[in-house]
Formats: structure tokens, sequence, C-alpha cells
């Protein structure tokens, strides 16, 4: 049976941390998932065994992408549990939003006891010297809720949830078919700790400063400099990355390796560089290091990602071109199905809408990216040839729009991407297969998993971001032309 957990917290930093303090396991110690979990209805047995739990970690006060995760999985899979962690106020919201009666009925009936919600995680990590360093640290990172605790809440996952098996999904993912079934059977024959989708458009090399780790690792992790340094070595600035947003973790191999311990001692180090150790990240690069050559690696279904990005790289595409090739006629009309509906974006060699080929028989599809389905309406996600969203000029998403006539692009001159989008309506909604000949809107996929009764009740919370609200713009205050 596979679980799902979902981890809730309260962000905090420990003053006068010492460097030096309890072990993980003494640590976790302190927190007990029978006393911090709450199950959406309380049964009268105990928790089940169940080989493979899907966990979340989170601290927005959103309930909505929690919950697609939640009934995405569970209406797939009908041996699967799942833990959310997250704070305590956002641990009363989901329980409140997953217990309402008109939401209620529209989940799995079963849901209630095969899902928990739990707190305190934050106030345990917090008690993590390498953690508590970081989140009080002067970095030069442009987001600084990536020095949150939660961002590095899967890596403590197997020490703190009770299965053999754990799937650790980020929020912005939702589940496609019986990922349980599936994920049970991952490490057949394997001794590997965790399992995830490798990337090759990205090397190890683009995050991590290899002199400066080399001098870190000299120390205390002589094991890790071996792989990295060695006569032998096993892994190189040309190694492929991973994205750590779908990981299948072996709870027991996993503690045996200690790779939550090392991953703390890269963050010290990353603290001590004052952030030059790596770059692109603050949980990714520690988590690349730590397993590099040393996970089982999942087929791309796995972790269909990109799926909130706004376009396709040269590169994609002339890898979407080769495919369309060699593959079956049947896989080519769908690729090619999904090519029709791009368009170059102005003198740039990229194109428009991004579009998943592989979301048709995906097992995670991950919205990756600046268009998060929960800051669109579902009208818009099923009218995608008419809506598009508004691009800031630093790149973020404001609200959906109606389209714009691009035949205007025609006359103007962009020096990047993001100021032709900025200066209308122009970007278009990712698009996702669903068959052969079959196209739709990734967001509407979403959407199938989240209620209008959910959405509205969600909304209605006091604690509800202001800024996960779709929003209309009007296309007078979004147009920004360069001269």
């Amino acid at each position: 049976m596979m679980r799902i957990a979902v981890l809730a917290g309260l962000v905090g930093t420990s003053r006068g941390a010492k460097r030096r303090g309890p072990s993980v396991e003494e640590t976790m110690a302190n927190w007990s998932e029978h006393s911090r979990c709450t199950r959406v209805i309380e049964p009268p047995s105990s928790y089940y065994s169940s080989s493979v739990l899907v966990a979340i970690a989170y601290d927005s006060e959103d309930p909505l992408p929690p919950l697609a995760v939640i009934n995405s999985t569970l209406s797939q899979s009908a041996v699967v549990e799942l833990a959310a962690v997250t704070t305590t106020s956002a641990k009363i919201d989901l329980l409140r939003l997953l217990r309402a009666p008109r939401v209620k009925s529209e989940l799995p009936g079963d849901l209630g006891r095969r899902v928990r919600v739990c707190d305190g995680f934050d106030l345990v990590l917090a008690q993590r010297p390498a953690l508590a360093a970081l989140a009080a640290m002067d970095a030069p990172v442009r987001r600084r809720e990536l020095l949150s605790v939660f961002n590095f809440a899967a890596f403590y996952l197997p020490h703190a949830l009770s299965a053999a098996r754990i799937l650790y999904l980020d929020t912005d993912a939702i589940a496609r078919g019986d990922i349980g079934r599936r994920a049970a059977a991952v490490f057949a024959g394997s001794k590997r700790p965790a399992a995830a989708v490798e990337d090759c458009s990205q090397r190890l090399g683009k995050y991590v400063n290899f002199g400066l780790l080399d001098r870190a690792l000299r120390s205390d992790l002589p094991a890790l400099r071996e792989r990295f340094f060695g006569f032998q070595r096993k892994v190189t600035e040309d190694t492929c990355v991973f994205n750590r947003g779908v990981v299948l973790f072996d709870s027991e191999r996993w503690r045996a390796l200690r790779l939550t311990t090392t991953i703390e001692k890269l963050v010290a180090y990353y603290v001590k560089s004052k952030a030059r150790l790596w770059r692109g990240g603050v949980s990714q690069p520690p988590f690349l290091v730590a397993l590099a050559g040393r996970y089982k690696k999942l087929p791309l279904e796995w972790n269909v990602r990109g799926v909130g990005r706004v376009d396709l790289s040269k590169t994609e595409l002339d890898r979407l071109d080769a495919i369309i090739q060699t593959k079956r006629p049947r896989t080519n009309s769908t690729y090619a199905a999904l090519l029709r509906e791009t368009r170059r974006v102005g003198p740039f060699e990229k194109r428009a809408p991004f579009v998943a080929p592989l979301a048709a028989r995906a097992n995670v599809i991950h919205f990756t990216g600046e268009i998060k389905p929960w800051k669109i309406s579902n009208r818009a996600a099923l009218n995608y040839g008419a809506y598009g969203v508004h691009i800031t000029p630093s790149g973020h998403v404001l609200g959906e729009c109606r389209l714009d006539d691009e035949r205007a692009l025609r006359h103007r001159n962009y020096s990047t991407t993001t100021q032709l989008f900025a200066s209308g309506c122009f970007a278009r909604l990712p698009l996702c297969s669903c068959g052969p000949h079959c196209v739709e809107a990734c967001a509407a996929v979403w959407h199938r998993f989240v209620s209008p009764a959910a959405r509205d009740l969600a909304r209605s919370f006091p604690n509800y971001p202001p800024n996960h609200l779709p929003r209309s713009r009007s296309r007078s205050r979004s147009r920004s032309h360069p001269p």
C-alpha cells in the first residue's frame, strides 16, 4: 500500500546555534508523526503500515496546490496514503477544506482515512545548526523564501515518517495514473538510496563551484571527495543533474548512508563560503552533490516538468523535430499536433507556448516555471486559444488576459523575450498532450482535481495569499511597448 503525507510547520530560526549539535536522529526523535499528524477523519484503528507513502511539505497558506496533489493521487491509486507536512495555520486550513461537506463530496470516498496532515516539523528543522545558520545568513539570494527550512524538509522525511518508500512531490505537481503501484516496484534489485529523473539539459558545473567544493570536502567528507576528485572519479562538471521536486526515497538505505547529515555539512560549507559554493538555488545543489552518481534513474514520465514555462528553446525544438522524424506514426501525430500550436517568439529562435508531448503518459506532471495553474481560471485554461497571461518586465505572472494580435509584434524591436512578452498579452498557456491528436492547456489538467467549491471556500480563508488569486488585467494596463 502507498501512503501520502503532508508536512506543515512554523518557519523559525534559532539564535546562537552552535556549529556542532545533536545528530539528525536525536533531533528527529523530538517529532512524532503519531502526535503531530491528524487524519482528515480519524479512524478507530491505528495507522496503516504501507510500503509506499506519498509526502508533500510546504509552508504556503494556499491549500489548493496540496489539494490538487492529494486528489490527483488518491483518485487514481487505491493503494496509497498521503502525508502533508506544513505549518500549524496551514494545517488548520487544509483540514477545514478537506472536511467541508461540499468539497468532501467531490473527493474519493475513503480520502479521510488515507490522508493525514502534520505540523511542527519546521520547529524541529530550525533546531538543526546548518539550517538555522542558513536562515540567518545575509545571502545574495533573490528569493528569500528559498532559505526556508521547508525547502530542505524532503531530506528529513526518511527520518520522520514510518514508510519503507517515500515518494516526495512538490506541491506544484500532480499525479497521473496509479503512481502507488508503479513506485512500489522502482527499487526492485537496486540498493540506491533514492530515485529521480535525470536531466542532461543541465550539468552539475552550472550549479557547483568545483574549486571550493574540493577544499570543502577534504576535512569531513573524504568518501564524497573521492567520487568527485579521486583517481577513479565518478562525478565531473559534465555530470547530468536531476530535479528534487519528484524523488522516491528508500528510507532505510537513505538513513544508513547518512545522506541528510551529508547535506547538512554541505549547507554549513555554503554558509561559510558566503553563498559562493553553489548557485542556481539553495536546496537543490547540495542534494545534487550528495546524490551524484548514487541515485536510480527514473523514466522521464516520472517528472514531466516545465509545464509552467513560457517558451521552448531552440535545443528543445530541435529535439522535438528529431523525435517526429523517428517515432511511430501515432506518436508522431501527437508531437506534430503540439508543434502546430506554437509560434515563433518575435525575432528570437524560440517558440511559444511551451509544450509537453509526454504529458499524456506521465506519472507526474510538474508545473515548474512562472505560470502556476492556480493563478489561471479554469475558463481561461479551457479556452487557451483566446487567453494568455500577463508577464511583468521581471518575468513574473500577473494574471490572465485575452491574447493580443501577434501581428502587432512585427514592427517592434525587442532585446529579450521577456521584454516582448511584457509588452502586451502575448504569453500563451503551456500545452500538454492528452492522446493522439489531442492537445489541452496543462492548467486544465490541474483544475480537474480542484473543484469550484474548493476554490471558492479556500479563497474565503483569512490567510489565503492574494497573489494566488487569478486576475484578469485590461490590455491597456499590461502594455509596456519599447520605444
